[in-house]
């Protein structure tokens, strides 16, 4: 989404829409709702300075323009502060790049640190919505045998929806991987790993691969198809929270059961060490925020166990 502004030699809107390009041959970027943000932040940013008739040359921006508008989302807007932070954070990385292209030599935000949001950590699935959602894809055409192999390799695995649409088809290398439960990802970055599945996640892709051999696009390199080629992302997106209908569960989205893999491991016992290193983290802060909301829940659980009074 380019965001579109009337005069076409507006200097603001001429370095904000090769940004936005570079944004969307970004492989990290790969939300259409992550462009959108970006987007919006930029035209509000621009219509700020423009009602004030002030400069809307990247060049020219200062601090303390970037720190009125801001004043503004909070006192007169009465924005949320994630809506602050995630606006500071659109502007802050479009001034970076103007950096990186040799646009500007300095960003206005260099020293401008982003707002402090405690934001509530997401929930989790229960055992009956998880159990719910993949009695949903129960069946045997195509769609289902699809969405059952995806929604339960997402929970046994943690994928992100990005990663699953990222996975390719190959036989002979499929056929190892179901043998060995390990089914090679591509992450955040381009780098390349592995995750562990169990044995139902093991017949769930093999029944898919029997109904995609038989799919009129079944010699595309991906390994999940819809109806008019590869999946995506997006398609991901919308599976999920298809068949979260037809369970007649809360409305979720696939990230959803990247907590609930998390929630899951750590109730079982696993080590934050294992969380991370199987979950494909690179910051543990990020990490814990995983699976936090049912925390009580775990130590609750841990407290029934042990219960030192018990053993008086």
């Amino acid at each position: 989404m380019i965001v579109q502004l009337s005069d076409p030699t507006d200097p603001w809107y001429q370095l904000w829409s090769s940004f936005e390009r570079g944004m969307r041959a970004d492989s990290n970027i790969t939300s259409r709702r992550t462009l959108e943000i970006y987007a919006e932040a930029g035209r509000q940013f621009h219509d700020f300075q423009i009602a004030r008739h002030s400069t809307v040359d990247p060049a020219r921006i200062e601090k303390l323009h970037v720190e009125n508008w801001l004043i503004h989302l909070r006192e007169e807007r009465d924005a949320k502060e994630s809506t602050i932070r995630a606006r500071f954070s659109a502007l802050r990385r479009f001034f970076n790049w103007c950096v990186d292209e040799g646009e500007i030599t300095t960003s206005p935000m260099v020293r401008m640190k982003a707002p402090r949001v405690d934001e509530p950590a997401p929930g989790v699935l229960t055992d009956a919505e998880a159990k719910a959602l993949l009695a949903a894809c129960d069946g045997k055409d195509f769609e289902a045998r699809r969405d059952m192999a995806i929604i339960r390799l997402m929970l046994d695995t943690g994928l992100r929806r990005f990663e699953v649409a990222a996975m390719t088809y190959d036989a002979a290398a499929i056929k190892m991987q179901l043998d060995t439960h390990l089914i090679s990802v591509i992450g955040k970055g381009s780098r390349v790993g592995a995750v562990r599945f169990g044995d139902k996640t093991a017949r769930d892709i093999d029944r898919y691969l029997r109904v995609r051999a038989l799919h009129p696009r079944a010699a595309l390199p991906a390994l999940w198809l819809a109806q008019k080629g590869a999946l995506t992302g997006d398609g991901v997106h919308h599976l999920v929270k298809r068949r979260a209908a037809l369970a007649a569960i809360r409305t979720i989205h696939p990230h959803l059961l990247r907590h609930t893999w998390a929630h899951t491991m750590k109730s079982a016992g696993a080590s934050d060490e294992d969380v991370m290193t199987l979950g494909r983290w690179r910051d543990r802060k990020v990490m814990a925020r995983y699976g936090q909301s049912a925390a009580f829940e775990r130590a609750a659980e841990t407290a029934r166990r042990l219960s030192p009074g018990d053993r008086l």
